[in-house]
C-alpha cells in the first residue's frame, strides 16, 4: 500500500489508520475509538445473528464492533468506494479477526451506474471520511443499489455517504418494504434535510435524532483533553412505524422542516440528546426522574405567578422532591396533591409514550391529564368506533395515545381537528404560541407514519364534511371556545357508541366556566351528568 498509515490498539480491537485524517484517524489514535455513542446505539439494536449493510463504512472503525455485535452467524455488507480506504477497512478486518463482512469497494445509490471518486492527497491533512462522490474528473468507482443485493433479511442499513443518504435509501425502497430493517442515517447537510426526511416518512417510518459527539469523555485511553470541541455526528435513527421498540433520551423529528438545532430546543427540559436508549421492553422504574415535571398554574397573573411558585416551592420543598413515584407530594399543572401513589409515575408503558412524545414543559405539566385521556383511549379499544380529537393543536396529546396504544396495530382511525391557524373569530379559541400558517404541515408531519390517522384543517363543525367517522368510540374535546365546542358536541354526540367515553379538557377551570356551564346545559337536556375530575378535565360516558 502507497499510502502512509499507522496502527493503534484501542477499545474494539486493532485499527490501521491515516494519521493526516483529522477525525477518524486522530480519534483513534488519540482515544483508542471513534464515536463510542453511536457504537453504544448499534449495541442495542443489533443481536447476534442480525444482517447488517453499511453505506460508507470508511476504515471500519464502526464496522468492526459493529461485525463483533452480529457475531459469527451474522453479516455486514461494507461499502467503501475508496481504494485506499477500502484497503484499510480489509486489512482492520483481517486484523480483528472478522470473516463475517464482505467489502465492496463501490458505492451505494438510488441506481446502477458509475460516480468518480476525487482525487486526494492522503498525505495532506484531510476529513477523508467527508469525500463527496461526483461526475467530474476522477477514479471510477461502480454504483451499486442495495435492492440489486436481493437479501432475503436485513435488520440494519447504515448510511453515511456525504448528501447521498435519500438516494441510498431511493435504491433499497423495495428491500426496505420487504424487510422493516431498522435505518441509520446522517443528516448533516441542512440543504439535503428536507429530502432525506420525507423520503424515510414515505417509506412508513418514525425518526428520531441521534445527535452525537465525537469526543467521549469516558473514552478507551482516559484522554480529558477534547480536542474535537462541540463537533458531533448528526443522524437520524428510525424505526418502522409499526415497531415496538421505544426510544428514550433523543428527539422524535417532527416534520420534514425539522432541523437538530430545533430539536435541541425541544429536549432543553430533561434530555440529553447523545444519550439514547432502546427498549423493547418496559422502562424501569428510575427513568421517570429523567423527567422533570413542572408545576404551572393556570389563571394566576403574570406579575403574580413567579411569588406565588417561590412561596409554593419552599413550602412544598419541606416534604422532600415531589413528581416521582415515591414522592408525598405531587404539584403539576394546578393541582397540589398529597399522599396520592400518582400511578402513572410508575406505569412505564405510558411513561414510554410521553418520552416518544418530546414533550416540552408545558407538555410535562399536564402528565396527568394525558394519562386520562389514554385511560379513556384504551378503553375504546374495546368499543366499536374510531377515534376523534377536536383541537389537536401541536398533536402532543394524539401523539402519547398512539405511542401509548401502538396505533398502527389497532385497525382504528383517528381524526384530528384544528385550525391550526385561527385568526380571532368568533367561535374561535385564544390563539396560543404555537399557532401558525406552519402548524398544519408540522402536525401532518408528525404523524405522516400513521396512514389511519388524519389530521383535518378547518373550522369545526363546518370541516367535518372533510372526513368524520360514523360510530366514535373515544372523543376529546379542547377547543377553548364554548361556541365551537358545543357545536363539536352537537354534530358528534349521536356518533359516539354506548361506552364511548368523552373527554372535555377544560371543563373544570375558571376561566374557561363558559364551557363548563355550556357543557352542562348541553348533557343534562340528554340526561346525562359530567363528572369534574382533579385534572380540571370533565369525563362524560355514552349509555
Amino acid at each position: 500500500m502507497d499510502v502512509p498509515f499507522k496502527t493503534a490498539t484501542g477499545r474494539h480491537g486493532t485499527f490501521s489508520y491515516l494519521p493526516n485524517d483529522i477525525f477518524v484517524g486522530r480519534s483513534l489514535e488519540l482515544y483508542g475509538e471513534y464515536s463510542e455513542s453511536e457504537v453504544a446505539v448499534f449495541g442495542r439494536l443489533l443481536k447476534p445473528g442480525a444482517v447488517v449493510i453499511e453505506a460508507g463504512a470508511n476504515i471500519g472503525a464502526l464496522t468492526v464492533p459493529i461485525a463483533r455485535q452480529v457475531g459469527a452467524g451474522g453479516r455486514v455488507v461494507a461499502y467503501e468506494p475508496q481504494a485506499p480506504i477500502a484497503d484499510l477497512l480489509a486489512r482492520n478486518l483481517a486484523a480483528n479477526g472478522l470473516a463475517n463482512v464482505e467489502v465492496r469497494r463501490a458505492a451505494l445509490g438510488g441506481q446502477r451506474g458509475i460516480l468518480h471518486v476525487p482525487k486526494l492527497d492522503y498525505r495532506a491533512r484531510g476529513n477523508f471520511g467527508g469525500v463527496a462522490l461526483g461526475d467530474g474528473d476522477g477514479e471510477d468507482v461502480p454504483v451499486d443499489t442495495i435492492d440489486g443485493l436481493g437479501l432475503a433479511r436485513v435488520d440494519l442499513i447504515k448510511i453515511d455517504v456525504e448528501g447521498m443518504e435519500a438516494e441510498v435509501l431511493d435504491g433499497a425502497a423495495e428491500t426496505i418494504r420487504r424487510c422493516r430493517p431498522i435505518l441509520y442515517v446522517e443528516n448533516d447537510r441542512v440543504e439535503k434535510s428536507k429530502r432525506l426526511i420525507a423520503t424515510i416518512f414515505a417509506l412508513g417510518y418514525r425518526a428520531w435524532w441521534h445527535v452525537a459527539p465525537l469526543y467521549n469523555e469516558d473514552n478507551h485511553a482516559k484522554q480529558p483533553t477534547n480536542i474535537f470541541g462541540d463537533v458531533v455526528s448528526v443522524n437520524l435513527l428510525c424505526l418502522p412505524a409499526e415497531s415496538k421498540i421505544a426510544v428514550v433520551g433523543s428527539v422524535p423529528v417532527i416534520s420534514e422542516d425539522d432541523t437538530r438545532h430545533s430539536a435541541g430546543r425541544r429536549a432543553s427540559h430533561a434530555i440529553a440528546m447523545g444519550n439514547t436508549a432502546l427498549r423493547s421492553e418496559p422502562m424501569p422504574p428510575s427513568d421517570t426522574r429523567q423527567m422533570r415535571i413542572p408545576f404551572m398554574p393556570l389563571g394566576i397573573e403574570e406579575t403574580q405567578q413567579a411569588r406565588f411558585l417561590e412561596k409554593t416551592q419552599s413550602y412544598l420543598g419541606q416534604f422532600g422532591e415531589t413528581n416521582t413515584p415515591d414522592a408525598a407530594v405531587f404539584a403539576a399543572d394546578s393541582m397540589i396533591v398529597f399522599m396520592h401513589t400518582a400511578g402513572f409515575l410508575s406505569d412505564q408503558r405510558f411513561l414510554s409514550a410521553i418520552f416518544a412524545s418530546a414533550p416540552d414543559d408545558r407538555d410535562l405539566t399536564i402528565i396527568w391529564r394525558t394519562h386520562i385521556l389514554c385511560w379513556a383511549a384504551r378503553h375504546g379499544l374495546s368499543l366499536d368506533g374510531d377515534f376523534v380529537e377536536c383541537g389537536t393543536y401541536r398533536g402532543y396529546s394524539a401523539s402519547v395515545i398512539v405511542n401509548y396504544l401502538e396505533f398502527g396495530q389497532t385497525g382504528r382511525q383517528f381524526f384530528l381537528y384544528d385550525l391550526f391557524d385561527p385568526t380571532g373569530g368568533a367561535g374561535e379559541g385564544h390563539r396560543m404560541p404555537d399557532h401558525g400558517p406552519t402548524l398544519y404541515r408540522e402536525v401532518t408531519a408528525r404523524f405522516a407514519a400513521f396512514p389511519k390517522v388524519r389530521v383535518i384543517k378547518g373550522r369545526v363543525p363546518d370541516s367535518f364534511a372533510q372526513a368524520c367517522p360514523d360510530k366514535i368510540a373515544f372523543l376529546h374535546i379542547d377547543m377553548n371556545s364554548a361556541e365551537a365546542e358545543i357545536a363539536a358536541l352537537e354534530h358528534l354526540f349521536d356518533r359516539v357508541v354506548p361506552g364511548g367515553i368523552i373527554v372535555l379538557d377544560d371543563y373544570g377551570y375558571r376561566c374557561y366556566r363558559a364551557q363548563h356551564d355550556a357543557e352542562n346545559e348541553f348533557a343534562k337536556a340528554r340526561g346525562y351528568p359530567i363528572v369534574e375530575l382533579p385534572t380540571g378535565q370533565g369525563l362524560l360516558i355514552k349509555r
